[in-house]
């Protein structure tokens, strides 16, 4: 299905604000271009019942990484997690 111009500018806008934060944070260490990401975000609110919900979303770059590549980030990073976190022990 064909994006809007409204998620084109969306997707631009995140892609440039990745960049951008990568090159802020990792200055010097930071070369090529970025091809892939997948961003994790959790939201969370009250319904009426004063109940909290919570809702976990992922975007993949222009909603249009195959699940394959997607995974593979996803365990990837979650394995450096992981290796950093026994690290601290």
């Amino acid at each position: 299905m064909p994006r809007t111009a409204e998620q084109i500018s969306a997707d631009d806008a995140l892609t440039e604000a990745i960049d951008r934060h990568h090159r802020a944070y990792h200055p010097g260490d930071i070369e090529g271009v970025l091809t892939k990401y997948v961003v994790v975000a959790q939201r969370q609110w009250w319904d009426d019942d004063g109940d909290q919900m919570t809702a976990h979303l992922t975007t993949p770059r222009d909603e249009g990484l195959p699940l394959s590549d997607a995974l593979g980030l996803l365990e990837f990073a979650a394995t450096r997690i992981r290796r950093d976190i026994s690290e601290d022990d």
